[in-house]
């Protein structure tokens, strides 16, 4: 929800696996203390919101990985991200034949 940009010294946030869709709240820029946020196994749809760019304190993002994503090189050139966020995709285990 938009409503959590209030939580402005939260540090960590993890959000794996609560079915979230859609895109990624601009509000959430607001979290300027937030070092790393996990969002594995999730549907969200998208480009990381513009207005991350000013998210400091951001160290570390975890993404899913698919067919369409693009490689975090790409997502930060894209994404005017700082280069010295890590970003960490979740990729599926590839199903034998």
């Amino acid at each position: 929800p938009e409503s959590w940009s209030t939580m402005s010294a939260i540090q960590e946030l993890d959000l794996d696996s609560n079915l979230l869709s859609g895109n990624l709240p601009n509000s959430w820029s607001a979290m300027l203390a937030l070092n790393t946020l996990y969002l594995y196994f999730n549907a969200l749809t998208g480009p990381l919101p513009e207005s991350w760019r000013h998210l400091s304190s951001m160290q570390v993002l975890y993404l899913n990985l698919s067919a369409h994503t693009p490689t975090p090189k790409e997502t930060k050139k894209k994404n005017k991200i700082k280069n010295d966020i890590k970003i960490i995709y979740y990729q599926p285990p590839k199903q034998k034949k």
